[in-house]
């Protein structure tokens, strides 16, 4: 009996052990990640000769403004790599929200229909004379589930964000 309680604590304090070192480096890997991505966003800055007023960070992404220039920047993390775009708000004809996802409708015991809207990605399009461009604003695959309410709002705020400054 007391072999086995020792083998027990044991297994316990060895899996307690590998979930700590697996969330060190997690939380390692996410500090290098914003790391990298604040210094893609003041090299930008640095390049372009911007003052970044604002900015919000979005796990794998940052999204900035310099208001004086009317200028966006945007940060993401995609394969372990940092893509980037500048956008003169100057040039946006229109800036939306798209919602990516389905509708899933079903039916009550009662026989009312109901529908409900799953939501996988939101992206903000910004219409440029040359193309639309797409800035990932949620992704239920890298942000997760509980993020999407958050991440939704910081979207909105950032589709008004740039129509004040297309003004």
């Amino acid at each position: 009996m007391n072999a086995t309680l020792g083998i027990a604590i044991a297994m316990v304090l060895i899996l307690t052990v590998i979930v700590m070192l697996f969330a060190m480096q997690a939380k390692k890997h996410a500090k290098h990640r914003k790391n990298k991505l604040l210094a893609a966003i003041e090299a930008l800055a640095g390049k372009h000769h911007l003052d970044i007023e604002y900015q919000d960070t979005l796990h794998n992404r940052i999204i900035g403004v310099d208001i004086k220039k009317k200028v966006l920047v945007f940060a993401d993390w995609k394969n372990e790599n940092v893509h980037t775009e500048v956008i003169a708000v100057k040039d946006v004809k229109d800036c939306t929200l798209i919602k990516r996802g389905n509708k899933i409708i079903e039916k009550t015991k009662s026989g009312k229909k109901t529908t409900d809207e799953y939501v996988y990605e939101i992206q903000m399009e910004l219409i440029l004379p040359d193309g639309p461009i797409y800035l990932t604003m949620y992704n239920e695959m890298i942000d997760g589930v509980l993020e999407k309410q958050l991440l939704t709002d910081v979207a909105t705020k950032w589709r008004e964000h740039v129509m004040k400054l297309m003004d």
